[in-house]
């Protein structure tokens, strides 16, 4: 079955991408003259806890408003199944930058951290835990701030307590200890999830790996990341510093918030000649940049 002609008031253009879940469309907003991504869940498979899901990250997402995080325009329904209009990006994830080569100079990792670290004090601020930060989370728009998406496991304030408990949810190699143990859960646990990301931009490898998750999981509640791979010269102290405290497996020996991770980590990037830059492209990461052309936008849960 092709595109529809239409979804809501948008006219569809195109097919972006495909997930597990439905499908992502390249619309236009034919009233206010620009382009959307339309992501729309499959009818077949849009029971009540998927539902509920693609609710929940609409819902989440439309609370918060800042340049680091993705932006939701409109939640609606076509033909029984309900579908989000979202900025168009243009761009490609940090996990594909990871993938395909990243540059080696510091200072551009450490101010995509910053912008990850801006977008969720926003969050955080709201009331709102993501609980899946991970590199395919982090969108890389070409010439422009990353943005942070997909909130679809996001917990919302306003309902019950701000943390959780007895649901594993998150990506194993992203977790931390309390979401591996479905455990409580509050803004530190985003942090630990950014520490690893942190790691792993400046190592060159995970934090945590393994062949399984149950021996991934074991790893992240019973072991240490190796700091040896960290420069050990004195202009590393402080950043070594920022990602063990992040990484640390006490949630209350972390950094409270990402505002205090975050003014850590800009007194890192000063001492390696940077200086915090919440407006820098951040696809200035990738070794060889993404095709202009190349459109990859919040695919549904792949």
């Amino acid at each position: 079955m092709g595109a529809p002609e239409r979804i809501g008031r948008y006219r569809v253009l195109g097919e972006l991408g495909k997930g597990a879940m439905g499908n992502v469309y390249l619309g236009r907003d034919e009233s206010l003259d620009r382009e959307v991504a339309l992501k729309v869940m499959s009818e077949g498979l849009a029971d009540e806890d998927t539902r509920a899901r693609f609710l929940r990250e609409a819902r989440a997402a439309a609370k918060l408003q800042h340049p680091n995080i993705i932006v939701i325009y409109e939640l609606g329904e076509h033909e029984g199944a309900p579908y989000m209009a979202l900025e168009r990006l243009q761009g490609d994830d940090l996990q594909r930058a990871i993938e395909t080569g990243i540059r080696p100079d510091p200072r551009v990792k450490l101010n995509l951290t910053l912008q990850v670290l801006a977008g969720l004090a926003r969050a955080h601020e709201q009331g709102i835990v993501h609980r899946d930060i991970k590199p395919s989370n982090i969108f890389l728009p070409l010439g422009n701030p990353a943005k942070i998406m997909d909130f679809g496991v996001a917990r919302l304030a306003g309902r019950g307590q701000t943390t959780t408990a007895g649901v594993v949810v998150g990506t194993p190699n992203y977790m931390s200890p309390e979401q591996a143990k479905g455990g409580e859960i509050d803004g530190r646990s985003d942090l630990f999830s950014v520490g690893l990301i942190l790691y792993e931009l400046v190592t060159g490898e995970k934090a945590f790996k393994a062949d399984t998750v149950v021996a991934i999981v074991f790893k992240i509640l019973h072991e240490d990341p190796d700091l040896d791979l960290i420069p050990g010269d004195p202009g590393w102290e402080r950043l070594r510093a920022v990602i063990t405290r992040a990484l640390d497996r006490d949630r209350d020996a972390r950094y409270p918030n990402a505002r205090a991770m975050s003014d850590e980590l800009g007194l890192a990037l000063q001492d390696l000649g940077g200086s915090p830059d919440l407006t820098a492209p951040a696809d200035q990461i990738f070794l060889v940049p993404p095709k202009p052309k190349q459109v990859l936008t919040c695919l549904l849960y792949t």
